[in-house]
């Protein structure tokens, strides 16, 4: 390969979705590309983090002069939200002044429902070279209308970094839904117990299991008491196989996130690539997420109301049909892997050969 990808962005540690999904764009790429990194993570707080990121950022803008002067062609620049959308101007301005082709992965929702002349700047400053990336059609249709620009960027939906997991045999019990999150109102907690206050009153035979840190006191207690009461099971923090075993122990995932800037949570995936439909709230790019599997409701629904009916057809399911529901969900994991997989792929390739 005569070519090297830069990557920019917000490696682990700390671990969340930014950071994840920047680690996994560059596991993926080396499939086919020689891949370098610059980490702007900044694990600290108050003064010190604004510090820390200022550096992080000189440093990325050096790294990259210094990709160009090398002979490199190309430079992958995840996107912040909010008052980091200033960093990101300045990569990208650094990067097209050198010469360097700028691809621009979009993971927030932060500039598209609301406008951001910072956004409308890197879009100036980027010019017609400029390669956004987006996690769904929709995403991509919000933003150009906003800014005039990415009516051509390419759609690489999040499902690219979850692994297909093998199906299952079935086994004979108790219907089961779940929740993995943060565990706070904000990513799914009150509604989901009150889904499972309501499954209770209404005597279903349904297991509601949480899974996932409460990083609040007042939410954990809250779920405590839940647990105590028998509405639901709370297993904790769960990660690699356990997490794998979760969302395989699952006939339902519910995610009613009230999350203002949720865009395309990997969790949904998770499940599908478990076989595992979904319910969830409309936000950022979820109702193309999850499409006919199984399915979105408006911001303003009661959900408890809404899971509930889904969960009484669900369990007037036979098993053929819930083999053929989880089928669905798988495939639809797949589809959007290989669609990803294809435009990761096309990206790069005239910048690595």
């Amino acid at each position: 390969m005569s070519g090297r990808v830069l990557i920019v962005g917000p490696f682990p540690p700390p671990v969340h979705g930014f950071s994840a999904m920047t680690e996994a764009l560059a596991l993926h790429l080396t499939d086919f590309a020689e891949v370098r990194r610059v980490d702007t993570s900044a694990d600290a707080t108050g003064l010190a983090r604004h510090l820390l990121q200022a550096v992080n950022y000189l440093r990325a803008a050096a790294v990259i002069l210094a990709h160009r002067f090398c002979g490199h062609r190309v430079v992958s620049i995840g996107c912040n939200g909010g008052l980091g959308l200033i960093y990101t101007a300045a990569l990208v301005g650094v990067a097209r002044l050198s010469g360097l082709r700028v691809v621009l992965h979009h993971h927030s929702y932060g500039y598209i429902d609301a406008s951001s002349r910072v956004m409308a700047l890197i879009c100036r400053l980027g010019g017609t070279p400029l390669r956004h990336v987006f996690l769904a059609p929709s995403m991509r249709a919000a933003f150009a209308a906003r800014y005039g620009a990415g009516q051509d960027g390419s759609v690489v939906a999040n499902a690219i970094f979850v692994p297909p997991w093998p199906p299952q045999a079935p086994v004979a019990r108790r219907l089961s839904v779940g929740l993995l999150s943060n565990l706070a109102p904000e990513k799914g907690l009150t509604d989901f117990l009150e889904t499972a206050a309501l499954v209770r009153a209404e005597g279903l035979e349904v297991d509601m299991v949480l899974a996932g840190p409460a990083p609040h006191l007042a939410d954990a207690e809250v779920i405590d008491r839940s647990v105590a009461d028998g509405f639901v099971i709370a297993h904790g923090p769960l990660y690699g196989s356990e997490k794998k075993e979760f969302f395989q122990s699952l006939d339902l995932f519910l995610f009613p996130t009230r999350y203002r800037y949720e865009a395309q949570p990997t969790v949904i995936y998770e499940a599908f690539a478990a076989g595992v439909p979904v319910i969830a709230f409309d936000r950022g790019a979820i109702r193309d997420q999850v499409g006919d599997c199984l399915a979105v409701l408006p911001r303003d629904a009661d959900f408890a109301a809404a899971a509930v009916v889904q969960i009484r057809r669900l369990l007037a399911l036979d098993p053929d049909e819930r083999a053929a529901l989880r089928a669905r969900a798988r495939a639809r994991h797949a589809d959007e892997t290989v669609q990803g997989a294809a435009a990761l792929s096309q990206l790069f390739a005239g910048d690595v050969t």
